[in-house]
């Protein structure tokens, strides 16, 4: 060997034990930080696609301004508790000086869960109380999930419902969903299935009736499902005055309908009262029936429109439909915000004249892009028109992507001492494939026992051909 070798055998020797040392000492340290990662009780990073875990400047501001304590309590089904709620209950105890977070065990806590009448199954439930525990609020951990029709969960609504639970508990107020009867409007019973979806968010559902209304503007959203008949005088001032107050609205307005037949129902009655309140808002409803002109070879009917998808499972879907004007000049505070919209695949066929004499595409009808939701702002206040109920009914409300567009909308327009209730997140496959969901032992073994054999043996190897004399 000759002079330069002999050296960098010097060299190699001089610095490759320490080296193996110093490599072992930053393996120690991030196995520990790794298994601090996974330690439930520990403050972690949000790696998940949606961020699942990392809460909302809605909720920081909440929890930074509460003055009061809150107790979250927590039980654990037969099964064991849900890991995606438990993290995020984490997270909200690190973020709130002011919140403890306790598990809850029902076998050697019925007291309490008498008290806060939690039934006694194998469910798991979340519980938000102030510390006297005279006022709290109930949740189950699956009502924090939206399936879809398969069952499997593609939406986790734990901040928005964990947020609005405190915000319940602190103020005492109640979000109200105020159903409007009296007017020929769609039946209660025909949205169920949505009225309970909002109640699981912790917003009740009541009826208020033709020249009784009772609303309040910072507790209700008035709900106004296609009146058959127009508003009486009585009942459009006290609306105008709720919204001038700040009050909120949805409203849907059909002027064309399915009949019992399977025909096209176009004999909808003028409402001059309502669409004086929608036109002081800068939208009206246009006579006219929207088509599409590409269903796709699908068994769909021209008016049973599929907005942002290519088939039923992937879009909105909504039938028998007309345009909205949109005039944002009628008053200089507004704000309108496209909700609903086609593209120019769509085209418009004009139903003034009370009849359609065919819905095939003719020359002079026109074509799209057309609004069929929007939402209008100014003062405080909101109106969220749509010229279809059907899209939020029970034969059609297990749509996602109906579900996703009527409960965010309802959810922006829940006013909770001027603080919205923060947005439900998306589930993907990585939302939930991620370090936090692997066995914490396999990060021990991993860690601790696979690669420290494999760097020490490859070491051994690596010195002893260093000493190896040739």
């Amino acid at each position: 060997m000759g002079k330069g070798g002999r050296h960098m055998r010097k060299t190699l020797q001089k610095y490759s034990a320490f080296s193996i040392l110093l490599m072992l000492v930053v393996l120690i340290a991030l196995c520990s930080v790794v298994l601090n990662l996974t330690d439930d009780n520990a403050d972690f990073a949000d790696m998940t696609t949606n961020h699942l875990y990392t809460l909302s400047p809605v909720t920081l501001d909440l929890l930074a301004s509460m003055d009061s304590d809150i107790y979250i309590y927590a039980t654990e089904g037969s099964s064991g508790g849900n890991d995606m709620i438990a993290r995020l209950l984490s997270v909200y105890k690190r973020e709130g000086s002011h919140l403890t977070v306790e598990s809850l065990d029902p076998a050697t806590n019925s007291g309490l869960m008498a008290q806060f009448e939690i039934p006694t199954t194998d469910s798991e439930y979340v519980v938000v109380s102030n510390k006297s525990k005279t006022r709290s609020k109930v949740m189950s951990a699956e009502s924090m999930f939206i399936t879809d029709d398969n069952g499997i969960p593609t939406y986790f609504r734990g901040e928005q419902m964990i947020t609005g639970a405190i915000q319940y508990v602190l103020t005492g107020a109640e979000q109200h969903i105020a159903v409007l009867t009296g007017h020929g409007e769609t039946s209660r019973s025909s949205i169920s299935l949505l009225l309970s979806s909002l109640n699981d968010l912790g917003y009740e559902a009541r009826i208020v009736r033709s020249n009784s209304l009772s609303l309040s503007s910072e507790n209700d959203v008035l709900l106004i499902m296609a009146p058959s008949m127009d508003l009486s005088e009585s009942d459009a001032s006290y609306i105008r005055d709720f919204l001038s107050k700040g009050g909120r609205a949805v409203i849907t307005k059909n002027n064309v309908s399915l009949s019992d037949d399977g025909g096209l129902d176009l004999s909808a009655e003028s409402t001059p009262n309502l669409d004086a309140i929608l036109a002081s808002y800068g939208l009206s409803v246009n006579q006219d029936l929207i088509i599409s002109d590409d269903i796709s070879g699908s068994s769909l009917r021209p008016t049973r429109l599929v907005i942002g998808g290519a088939d039923v499972d992937g879009g909105i879907v909504i039938d028998e439909c007309s345009s909205i004007a949109v005039r944002e000049d009628v008053d200089r505070k507004l704000r309108i915000t496209t909700l609903l919209s086609t593209d120019d695949t769509y085209y418009a066929k004009d139903i003034s004249k009370g009849r359609v004499d065919t819905l095939t595409k003719n020359p002079d009808d026109l074509s799209g892009p057309f609004v069929l939701g929007a939402l209008a702002e100014k003062n405080g206040s909101a109106i969220a028109l749509f010229t279809s109920t059907t899209f939020m009914c029970d034969n059609d409300i297990s749509i996602m992507g109906n579900k996703s567009l009527i409960l965010n909308v309802f959810a922006s327009l829940m006013r909770r001492d001027e603080v919205l209730t923060p947005a439900y997140k998306a589930l993907t496959i990585s939302s939930s494939v991620n370090m936090y969901s692997f066995p914490r032992y396999m990060w021990m073994f991993l860690f601790v026992i696979i690669i420290p054999t494999v760097i020490i043996f490859f070491g051994v190897i690596t010195w002893s051909r260093i000493f190896r004399k040739k």
